[in-house]
């Protein structure tokens, strides 16, 4: 029975090393959870010695998990698995959207509804809410909603 509940809190261990190096939907996560919870139990023959168990895989697989980071990071791994870029609003970018707002400029692609429009030099995404519109008309820029810039057929 001690060889059973071993080889389950093995298991366990290293069916979450897998789901912390492998994304998925937590499947490995909640496999190695579930054994080592069984070998727990299987071990348990007192309160006190349930705990104990229960404290000590704890403590070594977050040993096991600290040291599996440092290795990652260590041998370059660690960038590829964890994403560091962050979505900033660019604020420079949404000034230069609100700045457009009025002014007329030209098509470069057809909008149906997204393509790029020439403000002057300036080229940048535009969408349009109605009509498709083909390259080459003219257009005017009247609102930025949700950091995109809007335009309609020029009158």
């Amino acid at each position: 029975m001690a060889y059973a509940a071993l080889g389950l809190l093995l298991l366990g261990i290293a069916f979450l090393l897998i789901e912390i190096f492998i994304p998925g939907f937590g499947v490995f996560g909640i496999m190695g959870l579930f054994s080592i919870a069984i070998a727990a139990v299987i071990t348990i023959t007192t309160m006190e010695n349930g705990i104990m168990i229960v404290v000590s895989g704890l403590v070594i697989l977050a040993a096991i998990g600290y040291v599996a980071v440092e290795a990652a990071k260590k041998f370059g791994v660690y960038g590829k698995l964890i994403l560091k870029d962050t979505l900033d609003t660019d604020e420079e970018h949404e000034d230069l959207m609100q700045s457009l707002i009025g002014s007329k400029g030209t098509a470069k692609t057809p909008l149906k509804p997204h393509g790029k429009v020439d403000f002057g030099g300036t080229v940048t995404e535009a969408y349009c809410d109605g009509d498709f519109i083909p390259a080459g008309e003219t257009v005017e820029a009247y609102k930025v909603y949700a950091n995109n810039l809007y335009v309609k057929k020029a009158e």
